[in-house]
């Protein structure tokens, strides 16, 4: 599957990540040269983007941390940052590779805080995507809109606005983007 994966991010596709267990010795860290600290975990009050300085989470949590090996080709987009504004883990990591790149969200720190205090964040996870940027330009922010559904299986089409709500994705998005959850 992995194959798959980089074939598309290849012919110029991007793949955004999420790693939200503790796994950090997967194909995709592997990729990253990702090398796990062997610290304790530690806390975070605020994900910043690179990106632009408008945007961020504000949310309290604990992050693993983890090392980066320099390499021209991999960059940090958002990090988890702690309550004297130090960079305490990398959030968001880009790869590029031939004509794409892929996206590897350290997501496991942020998923437990909003999972710890669901009522007071779980409207965080509508921004998350404000974090990273692809192909260069801001996400749309959410309106906080939904289908009024329970569950539903199988093809459907919908316009507009849209926000997926649900505890597992793996689709594509924007015809050149695809998610996916690691666990």
């Amino acid at each position: 599957m992995v194959n798959r994966y980089l074939e598309f991010v290849r012919s110029g596709g991007t793949v955004v990540a999420f790693n939200s267990g503790s796994n950090l010795n997967g194909t995709f860290s592997r990729l990253f040269s990702i090398r796990p600290s062997h610290t304790d975990e530690v806390p975070f009050t605020t994900i910043d983007s690179n990106m632009t300085q408008d945007i961020s989470i504000n949310i309290p949590g604990l992050v693993s941390r983890l090392e980066l090996e320099p390499s021209p080709d991999i960059s940090v987009n958002a990090w988890y940052r702690n309550s004297d504004n130090q960079i305490v883990a990398p959030f968001s990591i880009e790869k590029t590779l031939s004509k794409g790149k892929i996206v590897l969200v350290n997501a496991k720190g942020y998923f437990n805080a909003v999972s710890a205090s669901s009522n007071q964040y779980f409207s965080s996870l509508s921004n998350i995507s404000r974090i990273f940027t692809l192909d260069g330009t801001d996400m749309m922010p959410s309106e906080y809109t939904s289908l009024p559904m329970k569950g539903f299986v199988g093809k459907m089409d919908a316009y507009g606005k849209i926000t997926l709500n649900s505890t597992a994705h793996l689709y594509p998005l924007f015809m050149k983007t695809m998610v996916i959850i690691i666990q």
